[in-house]
């Protein structure tokens, strides 16, 4: 009877220490990523570089935040840019602009993307206190999936692919505690991206990095 007492007191004891730790966050901001590396694509579509269009980004989190560590999960939501050169009819289908002559503007022309992502992350940071002040830097890694591939500029573009995401990353960022429960968060994050989508009898996947930098708030539980 004594052994099953000090478990369950060891237990309320090792809960209610992790509900005081427990906080919920909440960050919205723009991201934007480098031009796609496609392993393997569609035949003639070719990626140009990257314009650098600034898409948005929110993010809801869960965390426990412990004396000198962070660790939770982190619902988002993504959006891609990135534009592509699109050869009309069968014209040089399937070969790298590089080795060819120049193409006219009959030839071609471009469009851009901006597929939605959906991530799931996990993420751990080690934090460092200074009065109100908390600095952290970390590790995550997620999955998630792509709600749309539509571009902008095509009306009668086949919106048939959809896939997953894959994602590694790091961040870091501060949160100043204006109370003892709400503080006001930034962070930058760095996290390369690898994209596996398919659409009837083809599939194609590509890579980037993307940057995505946001401001919120933290309310501890």
């Amino acid at each position: 009877m004594k052994k099953l007492l000090l478990s369950l007191f060891a237990s309320t004891l090792v809960a209610t220490s992790f509900a005081q730790n427990v906080e919920l966050g909440i960050n919205s901001g723009i991201m934007t990523n480098m031009a796609p590396s496609t392993t393997n694509g569609i035949l003639g579509i070719l990626n140009e570089t990257n314009p650098f269009i600034y898409a948005p980004n929110v993010a809801i989190k869960l965390m426990n935040s412990p004396k000198k560590w962070q660790f939770g999960l982190s619902l988002e939501y993504r959006q891609f840019t990135y534009r592509e050169i699109i050869l009309n009819g069968n014209i040089l289908q399937g070969m790298h602009l590089d080795n060819l002559r120049p193409l006219t503007k009959d030839e071609y022309h471009t469009q851009i993307k901006r597929p939605g992502y959906v991530p799931l992350k996990g993420f751990i940071n080690r934090k460092f206190t200074l009065n109100k002040l908390e600095l952290y830097a970390g590790v995550s890694a997620g999955l998630g999936v792509v709600i749309h591939n539509k571009p902008t500029s095509e009306v009668n573009y086949d919106n048939s692919f959809n896939g997953y995401a894959a994602l590694l990353g790091l961040q870091t960022g501060a949160t100043y505690y204006i109370s003892k429960r709400i503080g006001i968060n930034a962070e930058l994050a760095a996290d390369y991206t690898s994209f596996m989508l398919h659409g009837g009898d083809m599939s194609y996947s590509y890579s980037t990095w993307a940057f995505p930098t946001t401001v919120g708030v933290r309310y501890k539980i």
